[in-house]
């Protein structure tokens, strides 16, 4: 079991490391037998260490689609290394100064859909198996989206106690990250006043900072963000531009009409080929 386990685990930082940044120092791996259900989770404090619960998911409905349990699992929690021990900038000054005190994480801040979602989206791109390809949250979508309960991004969260509750960051984060991936490929320009780099990706303070064309934009901001930013969107030349959930206002949309824009108001997973209905 054990050179089994180590094979996976360092099969998945290899793949994991052709994606992210690698992480920092040596990251343990703990495995538990003695409880009856399938499960794992990952701490970057003190050090970085991931466990898994070694009972397989046979239970599991959101679990059932994988190729090997450890593999699919070692994968979703090696990811949340990659992506929480990260700290640049003020973060990794105070770091240096503090060690790695628990506020000090700046991805731990990160929303459930998003933390959730990279890892569930790593679990199913990088085996054969994984949540995105499973039934299980393909239901919960078409039933949202056919029930008029679509959430808003700060809905798909740990916090909202609503139907289905803690599958949500799961399922909806997922998701978003796979039509991301599908529609734009690696080519993903993050665009942030305050960060240099967000999920491993350099940042950008506005869309005219950034070299080459631009094919679409995807607003995850407040409706008051998206006015000071809507008339750059419309210099650069982005045709495409995606109001999504919680991101709209009557002011935004006429404010990007008076600019010749025409934005999609809808969560912009369902842009291309990806229609909940038909998941």
């Amino acid at each position: 079991m054990i050179p089994a386990t180590a094979r996976e685990a360092e099969r998945a930082y290899a793949a994991l490391a052709g994606e992210l940044r690698r992480p920092r120092g040596t990251i343990d791996l703990v495995l538990y037998d003695n409880v009856d259900f399938p499960n794992g989770f990952a701490n970057v404090i003190p050090s970085n260490r991931i466990a898994v619960f070694l009972t397989p998911p046979a239970g599991e409905i959101g679990l059932a689609r994988h190729d090997d349990w450890m593999r699919l699992v070692i994968t979703h929690e090696l990811t949340h290394i990659f992506h929480l021990d990260r700290a640049d900038g003020v973060w990794g000054v105070f770091q240096h100064v503090f060690g790695r005190a628990p506020l000090l994480f700046p991805n731990t801040y990160r929303p459930g859909w998003v933390v959730e979602g990279l890892a569930t989206y790593y679990e199913s791109a990088l085996t054969a198996g994984g949540r995105v390809r499973g039934a299980f949250h393909s239901q919960l979508l078409t039933a949202a989206a056919r029930s008029g309960s679509w959430p808003v991004p700060g809905e798909a969260n740990f916090t909202n106690a609503r139907w289905p509750a803690a599958a949500a960051p799961y399922a909806w984060g997922s998701r978003f990250f796979a039509w991301e991936a599908a529609t734009h490929g690696d080519t993903v320009i993050p665009i942030n006043l305050h960060e240099r780099e967000i999920e491993g990706l350099k940042a950008y303070r506005s869309v005219l900072d950034v070299p080459g064309s631009i094919d679409m934009a995807s607003f995850y901001v407040p409706p008051d963000i998206g006015e000071l930013v809507i008339e750059d969107v419309a210099r650069k030349g982005i045709a495409e531009v995606w109001l999504n959930p919680g991101a709209e206002s009557d002011a935004l949309i006429a404010r990007a009409r008076a600019l010749h824009l025409e934005p999609i108001v809808a969560c912009s997973i369902v842009g291309i080929g990806q229609n909940p209905y038909a998941l």
